[in-house]
């Protein structure tokens, strides 16, 4: 690296200079570069969402994001707050889970909501967010994974689940009046068998 500047020497107009070796610099530079390369390389095949927000907008999304609410990533890092990906019914939840963070209060968060994509479809999202500090600001980072299908099929489970539990207790119910004819059956025939032991006496007496 070569630093350069005019001067006078002996009332001689000159340029002083001076030379600094920059090669390590240079090495750790490229090597960094090359790590941002591959940590790139690695979110942007990720099954999962990765976001980076501060409060009010995204500073940056992975693919995955994208996919999962069908925005282009200009989309989001330009005309999106964190929140325009969760439908209305979970945003005041997720407000709470924002602010918590960004105050420090936690120190990350984990939990489920309703997200709304880009076409107005309804999906079930995972979160996960912890808190970080970038170029001295706080912003959230973390992790969205989209498990739409698996929430179906767990309410799907849950449905068949309560109506084996209403046939099982009409069941019970049925089954419980045949014992209860049936007792009185018996009880009955009892009884008969008494009364005509009684009368068979009565007769041979």
């Amino acid at each position: 690296e070569i630093y350069a500047r005019p001067a006078v020497m002996d009332n001689r107009p000159c340029i002083l200079s001076s030379v600094r070796d920059i090669s390590l610099r240079r090495e750790a530079e490229a090597k960094m570069a090359a790590t941002e390369d591959k940590f790139r390389a690695l979110v942007d095949q990720s099954i999962t969402g990765i976001y980076i927000f501060r409060k009010d907008r995204f500073l940056y999304v992975n693919k995955q994001f994208c996919d999962i609410f069908g925005y282009t990533e200009q989309e989001i890092l330009t005309g999106l707050k964190p929140t325009d990906v969760i439908a209305e019914e979970d945003k005041n939840m997720a407000q709470e889970k924002i602010a918590i963070r960004l105050d420090g209060k936690v120190g990350g968060v984990h939990y489920f909501a309703r997200g709304r994509r880009k076409d107005g479809a309804l999906i079930w999202i995972e979160i996960h967010g912890s808190r970080m500090l970038l170029d001295g600001k706080s912003v959230i980072t973390g992790t969205v994974l989209d498990i739409t299908l698996k929430k179906e099929a767990e309410l799907l489970l849950e449905q068949h689940k309560n109506e084996l539990e209403k046939t099982v207790q009409s069941r019970t119910v049925e089954l419980q009046k045949i014992i209860t004819a049936m007792t009185n059956r018996e009880l009955r025939m009892i009884e008969l068998k008494k009364e005509i032991a009684s009368l068979r006496n009565r007769l041979e007496n």
